[in-house]
């Protein structure tokens, strides 16, 4: 197993960083942002496949937000299409989302049978009482569970994309790193995405521009928190954009 030195989980320098990468080019990020939530509603309004085909492609453009901010830190040229280069690595970015999608569907029949299943993708995931009676006619024996589920399913999950892309690490190399890299401050770790949560919902409350600004900052600062905690160091770059090579 991948092992990492202790450091000290500096929470504001991170979140000061990922506003700063985001600061280089905000239009970039907002653009991609934008781009992202075209592609992903285009894809969930597919009648039965369309969902499923959503959460197998978006860890691979879900990425995007680390590459373009990865480039602009180390002062590169980014661009748009730069988003996109995490579908250079489509094969390892399925088999990740396949085992997240299995691990879940897994928990859910464990600790909800098929009755939970059935919430989430017959749409009722939409409809809080639905949710609401579901859990509370469970009480502890399911929100307890729930709770640590989260807990593990985040640790191990967090950084993996990062170790994919930038360290080609296999899927289950990157989540044994993830995990054991988070376990390394996993309170600072919960407090960051804390306040990354509540920068979301404070933006959700006001415009759209300020989500469309929350979300890359939010990825930016994950990123920041990988980078420094993983010691990752940049090597030279060999990513040319995936809609480059298609044209």
């Amino acid at each position: 197993m991948r092992e990492f030195a202790k450091k000290r989980f500096d929470v504001g320098g991170y979140l000061s960083r990922g506003y700063d990468i985001f600061k280089r080019n905000p239009w970039l990020f907002i653009g991609f942002t934008v781009v992202y939530f075209v592609i992903a509603l285009i894809m969930n309004v597919v009648p039965l496949i369309g969902p499923i085909i959503s959460g197998i492609l978006s860890p691979a453009l879900m990425i995007g937000f680390g590459i373009i901010a990865n480039k602009l830190e180390k002062g590169e040229e980014a661009s748009l299409s730069n988003g996109f280069d995490g579908f250079k690595k489509i094969g390892p970015f399925v088999i990740y989302a396949l085992i997240i999608l299995g691990i879940m569907l897994l928990f859910f029949l464990v600790i909800g049978g098929t009755t939970l299943i059935q919430i989430f993708t017959g749409g009722m995931s939409d409809d809080p009482a639905a949710l609401i009676d579901f859990f509370t006619s469970r009480g502890l024996f399911l929100i307890i569970p729930t709770i640590m589920f989260s807990f593990i399913y985040y640790l191990g999950l967090i950084y993996a994309p990062f170790f994919i892309y930038f360290e080609d690490l296999k899927p289950l190399d990157a989540i044994k790193a993830s995990f054991n890299l988070a376990l390394k401050n996993p309170f600072p770790l919960i407090l960051l995405l804390i306040l990354l949560g509540f920068i979301m919902i404070i933006s959700m409350i006001l415009l759209v521009l300020p989500i469309l600004a929350a979300i890359p900052v939010m990825y930016s600062s994950i990123y920041a928190a990988w980078k420094d905690q993983s010691g990752y160091e940049d090597g030279e770059d060999s990513s040319t954009s995936v809609i480059d090579n298609l044209v």
